[in-house]
């Protein structure tokens, strides 16, 4: 009887165990939601994620809290997010710097393909260049010319070293053949910041954060990272308009550690590309130069993918790389 029993007991438990994880599954979430954002307040992964968040709560019935984590180029907060629980409670907005940070780093504690879950894209801009009104160039090619005239004395400063301002900057340099000196910060926020007060020349940076300077005279725009003319931005040249072949756009991804519950995923992807599809996310973006573009998981993890493979390429030319 007692071996009966103590099989019946262990039988019930294999059983609720087994099902344990269908049953938090169909109540997620009954908890607050943490939405990383790897650098600093001011850039535009963190308007991102803050343009979300209260979006996303209002779908999801729980809040989403936007915790920004900046350092080492986003590595702090994107460690923050491959080591935790994989129950949908912490995501991440990643931009196109988690490409490039993986593509400069050595060695880094996580594998940036195999250790977090793409669960959808949300857009994908161009990352354009702006000088501070002080610097007379008024074109791309006015600005090569000023740096070949005075090599290494122009300064662009970026979201840190590896992000994708920094190789964005080093893809021109060596496109123009031309010496810059870069200035790294924690975040394009503070990079942006020195910009607009003149101790820095320029930055590569997305529209997302610079439209209403630009307005105000506070910085000239001098081109777009896109291989042509903007659609939002018509009047801007392209810098591959003068640099053949250049090419830097920023974009941003919804990511969650690996081995989330596929359930959790769709229901994720679901909720995210319904927002990014949504006339109010899409006109904001729109008005940002940029582009929404929904994808699945799988497609979102193969744009991942193949960006790093991309960014890697251009930081050994440029001989970047972080220990």
């Amino acid at each position: 009887m007692q071996r009966t029993v103590t099989s019946t007991v262990l039988a019930c438990a294999a059983i609720a165990a087994m099902a344990a994880p269908v049953w938090g599954q169909t109540s997620y979430p009954n908890r607050a939601i943490r939405m990383v954002a790897p650098f600093a307040p001011g850039g535009a992964s963190d308007f991102i994620a803050r343009m979300l968040s209260p979006r996303l709560s209002e779908r999801l019935g729980q809040i989403v809290v936007v915790d920004n984590r900046s350092g080492a180029g986003g590595t702090i907060g994107f460690e923050i997010v491959v080591r935790a629980a994989p129950d949908g409670y912490t995501l991440m907005i990643a931009s196109s710097s988690y490409a490039t940070n993986a593509a400069v780093t050595r060695k880094l504690s996580f594998d940036p393909v195999k250790d977090v879950t793409p669960i959808s894209l949300v857009g994908v801009a161009p990352l354009v260049l702006v000088v501070h009104p002080s610097v007379t160039a008024r074109s791309i090619g006015e600005l090569v010319a000023l740096a070949k005239a005075q090599p290494g004395r122009l300064k662009f400063g970026s979201s840190g070293t590896g992000g994708s301002p920094h190789l964005s900057g080093e893809l021109f340099k060596a496109s123009a053949g031309i010496d810059l000196l870069h200035v790294p910060y924690k975040g394009s926020g503070p990079a942006l910041i020195d910009t607009l007060s003149g101790q820095i020349d320029m930055t590569f940076i997305s529209m997302l954060v610079v439209r209403a300077h630009i307005n105000a005279g506070r910085l000239r725009l001098l081109g777009v990272g896109t291989p042509q003319r903007a659609k939002a931005l018509p009047e801007v040249p392209a810098i591959a308009e003068t640099l053949p072949g250049f090419e830097s756009t920023s974009w941003y991804t919804v990511m969650g550690p690996a081995r989330l519950p596929a359930t959790l995923v769709a229901r994720l992807n679901r909720e995210v590309n319904a927002l990014a599809n949504s006339p109010e996310v899409a006109d904001r973006l729109a008005n940002d130069t940029v582009e929404p573009k929904a994808l699945s998981p799988e497609a979102t993890a193969k744009h991942v993918a193949d960006e790093i493979t991309r960014w890697k390429a251009v930081a050994q030319r440029a001989g970047v790389r972080l220990d």
